[in-house]
């Protein structure tokens, strides 16, 4: 399973944006180029309704063990601000 899966699977059950947590970024250093930022890997994806619940997330790491989706009963609300990106299935 990869997050291509999971996106078709949120938007089956209404998602219509998600927005992806990332590790920490990474700072790196090289010879030619210097200290550079890079950006951390998505640790999960947040799945969003219409009304902008979140319905549930995926945890990209986990997805091969069978665990990696969990859903909501209940979209909860969240309370700090985030980019939602809209979802393209």
């Amino acid at each position: 399973m990869n997050l291509r899966t999971t996106d078709r699977h949120f938007a089956a059950k209404g998602a219509t944006h998600y927005h992806d947590s990332r590790y920490p970024a990474i700072r790196v250093w090289c010879p030619t180029r210097g200290t550079r930022t890079e950006p951390g890997t998505i640790f999960s994806r947040h799945y969003f309704n219409p009304e902008g619940t979140e319905i549930g997330y995926a945890i990209p790491d986990m997805l091969d063990c069978g665990t990696g989706v969990h859903e909501f009963e209940t979209p909860r609300v969240w309370g700090i601000p985030h980019e939602k990106i809209p979802l393209a299935v």
